[in-house]
């Protein structure tokens, strides 16, 4: 039942047309260097300090404490990895990939029906890291 649900409902628009979305282009678009947006250590280890915690893991099933708790020499090679996706336009489909969970939205209502539903999606760890150091960077580059 949700599977259908949310099936028709996220599948109901074609995104064929989604690797050539505005954001990849305005994305790609950036030079490299200092005009472009550019993540450093200092990000990533502040983006790690401000995740919480106890929160559900993603497919990769990497809990956000494993982030969290690590070293240097992690933030150093996320660094690397997130300039490299922005550089080059590019994020692997499996990176992309998340796990929708159906949340009841009032809890007094019909629970057997589907429209009493939202849906919630999990992302990974790594990904959350990679959108809140890309949104910090996109707002330090605004001001």
């Amino acid at each position: 039942m949700w599977k259908r649900h949310f099936q028709q409902l996220y599948n109901s628009i074609s995104d064929s047309d989604a690797r050539d979305s505005l954001l990849q282009q305005r994305i790609a678009d950036l030079p490299c260097g200092s005009g472009g947006v550019t993540i450093t250590v200092r990000d990533v280890a502040e983006t790690c300090n401000k995740q919480k915690y106890g929160k559900a893991v993603g497919l990769d099933n990497i809990a956000m404490e494993a982030f969290i708790y690590s070293g240097h020499r992690l933030h150093v090679h996320f660094c690397m990895l997130f300039n490299m996706f922005i550089r080059y336009g590019y994020v692997p489909d499996a990176f992309m990939k998340n796990v929708i969970v159906p949340l009841v939205k009032c809890k007094t209502g019909n629970l057997s029906d589907v429209n009493n539903y939202r849906a919630i999606a999990i992302s990974t760890a790594l990904s959350k890291l990679f959108e809140s150091d890309l949104s910090s960077c996109n707002v330090r580059r605004l001001l």
